[in-house]
């Protein structure tokens, strides 16, 4: 029977170092990405506690009754040339709106929810990414139960800091 080597992974994850004895981690909020520079598009991050139908509110508004971004017609041109300009841009501004909704952790059950709930709908294009965030923490000394004094004196301790990874769920909405 021939020997099989076992596989070597591709993709490797190192497991995170132990937290040191009298030591405790302190989560950094999530860094978010820039806003976008289009007016057109939006970014809504979810979480546990945000609820689903204000959030399918929020996203119908924007994507059905967000106003325009075309220009007025030169007034100087008549009636019928005004008229089509202005269903020109309009016609080209309904294509470029989206929201994007973002969800980490345990609120990805509710990103993936709104995507189902617009999915269903058909003047709505749905279309979904997963992603992997690092999300930083820093290893701060825990409380001391022998030091009940508030004052510094010199006995200043190390802080470090340390990147994990988040699971996330992007999902863009845009109108068809």
């Amino acid at each position: 029977m021939a020997h099989l080597e076992p596989e070597a992974k591709s993709a490797t994850h190192d497991k995170l170092p132990c937290i040191p004895e009298g030591y405790r981690v302190r989560k950094r909020p999530l860094t978010r990405s820039q806003p976008p520079s289009s007016a057109n598009a939006r970014i809504i991050y979810m979480s546990t506690r945000t609820p689903f139908m204000a959030t399918i509110t929020r996203i119908r508004k924007t994507l059905l009754h967000a106003p325009s971004q075309a220009r007025s017609a030169p007034k100087n041109a008549s009636l019928e040339s005004r008229i089509t300009y202005l269903e020109k841009n309009v016609d080209e501004g309904q294509e470029q709106r989206s929201v994007t909704v973002m969800g980490t952790g345990r609120a990805i059950e509710k990103v993936v929810g709104v995507a189902g709930w617009f999915d269903d709908k058909p003047q709505f294009g749905v279309e979904m990414r997963t992603k992997s965030i690092g999300a930083v923490d820093d290893i701060v000394p825990g409380p001391d139960e022998n030091d009940n004094d508030d004052d510094n004196d010199g006995g200043i301790e190390e802080e470090s800091s340390r990147v994990r990874k988040v699971s996330a769920l992007e999902v863009t909405i845009t109108l068809r």
